[in-house]
């Protein structure tokens, strides 16, 4: 009592207004990234799904697997096939995306909840970067209350934030 432990200079009371400014005036994942997203069931053809990357310019696409929405990565499918390279006749129409789900290491995905913050999903995406165990995630899909069983309400990726902070 009546003892200050540090004295609040112009550069902490800068980063704390620029705080309680994000908190305040925080931007949410929803709608900001709302987009139609279209989920592959695991029985389709791998083919569809290979198409659907081309066509559109993605890396990944959402597929419902058992009952969870997961990540089909063009990592994922490059795997995939040098598992396969020793086999002499591969027919990709003879697979679907389930078989090549199997393939991939780990979830590259992350589920958040539409009321969460952009901020959060930046911490999210430079976390996973860093940790070497947990392995890189590619994409959040965003739903109602961030739960993988539930109907994706959008997608994002770090390239999406990164387009976002140079045009904002």
């Amino acid at each position: 009592p009546g003892e200050y432990v540090a004295e609040p200079t112009e550069r902490t009371l800068e980063r704390f207004r620029r705080l309680v400014d994000q908190v305040v005036s925080r931007r949410r994942l929803y709608p900001a990234h709302r987009k139609d997203v279209r989920v592959f069931g695991e029985d389709e053809p791998l083919t569809d799904a290979l198409q659907y990357m081309e066509d559109h310019d993605y890396s990944q696409v959402v597929v419902l697997k058992r009952g969870e929405h997961v990540l089909l990565t063009a990592e994922g499918v490059a795997e995939w096939l040098q598992s396969r390279a020793g086999e002499p006749k591969l027919c990709l129409a003879d697979f679907t995306v389930g078989d090549v789900h199997d393939r991939e290491k780990g979830e590259k995905s992350a589920v958040m909840k539409r009321s969460q913050g952009i901020e959060e999903a930046l911490d999210l995406f430079s976390s996973t970067a860093l940790n070497r165990r947990s392995g890189r995630i590619y994409a959040i899909i965003i739903t109602q209350n961030g739960k993988r069983t539930e109907k994706p309400l959008g997608l994002i990726t770090a390239w999406d934030l990164l387009k976002e902070k140079d045009e904002g």
